[in-house]
Order: structure tokens, then sequence, then C-alpha cells
């Protein structure tokens, strides 16, 4: 289990598209990768008791792990497929087009002001 924040976690997204609930620390953005299931697979870090009871919970309840399973792939494929992905990219590109979202100029990146 991670202990340090986790800027991305690819391996959450694999599980999630295998549909195999992953259980997380809530160090960095694993916990929102997982939402809305944060009581059933999130735990502190470091705390082996939490991991051990999170991991148990989903091992004893087939149909709960297959409830959760089967959402997290939906999210998956919405979320992080390059179907998604793309459609996501898609709609930031046509705001900007449209004048919809700010986006910073060059300079203005440059200098760190927005």
């Amino acid at each position: 289990p991670s202990e340090w924040d986790e800027p991305f976690g690819l391996a959450v997204i694999e599980a999630m598209a295998c549909g195999i609930p992953p259980i997380v620390s809530n160090r960095g953005i694993m916990s929102e990768m997982v939402a809305p299931f944060h009581d059933d697979l999130v735990f502190d870090a470091g705390n082996e008791e939490e991991l051990a009871d999170r991991l148990v919970s989903l091992l004893v309840d087939q149909e709960r792990r297959q409830r959760i399973g089967h959402a997290l792939h939906a999210k998956a494929l919405t979320n992080y497929s390059a179907a998604g992905m793309g459609a996501a990219y898609g709609r930031i590109i046509a705001e900007a087009a449209f004048g919809r979202i700010n986006v910073p100029t060059k300079a203005a990146i440059e200098t760190g002001l927005r």
C-alpha cells in the first residue's frame, strides 16, 4: 500500500478496468478514484488493521465485491479509457475554442501568472 501521496494510480485504473475493486490508502488521488465507494475501499495509510478489515470484508461478501467491481469497471471505461479521455479532451478543447474556459497565455505560464 502507498505510504506517500500518489499523483495517479495506474494499478488502480487497471484493477477497475478488470472489475476488481482496488483497496487503496487515503494518500494522494487514489481515494478519489474509487469514489463513491470510499467507506468500502479506502483505509488510513499505515493502518494495517483497517487494511485487513477492508480486504476481509470484500473477500467474504461476493455480491458486494461484484457490485462495486461492476460500478468501478463502468467508471474506468467512462473516465480513463482512450474513448473516455478523448471525449473529455474534446470537451476541454471545444470550451477553450469557444471561450467558455480561461486558457492561460504562454507568457502567463512562463511567469507563473494566470
